[in-house]
């Protein structure tokens, strides 16, 4: 989950997202699955300083970057890889336009 602040109202605002790949430590991939409209995208874009919660650890503090193409791509493609090229009886879901990689903080006992 990501806690972001809305770029309108300024409150606290919380999304359910998944991770698409995991390119090095510290750093996760999450697109956006009704792309650019998404309104978490949206505020994460005005404000990219967010909170992680991953499993049961504490949250950590993160800075939301957009990948470019290329790398977008190949965290496309290693989760397609993944998830499509299993049985085809897991379900399996990709859809999105936008990527996006949390950099934690070294600061925080999360990564």
């Amino acid at each position: 989950m990501v806690e972001h602040i809305g770029r309108i109202s300024g409150l606290r605002r919380n999304a359910v997202l998944e991770i698409v790949d995991r390119p090095g430590p510290g750093s996760y991939v999450v697109v956006a699955g009704f792309g650019r409209r998404a309104q978490w995208l949206r505020n994460v874009k005005a404000n990219p300083h967010v909170r992680v919660y991953l499993d049961s650890r504490a949250p950590a503090a993160a800075v939301a970057r957009r990948l470019d193409s290329g790398a977008s791509a190949a965290s496309l493609g290693r989760y397609a890889s993944a998830r499509f090229l299993r049985r085809r009886s897991e379900p399996a879901s990709m859809s999105g336009a936008a990527s996006y990689r949390w950099s934690l903080s070294t600061s925080t006992p999360m990564i």
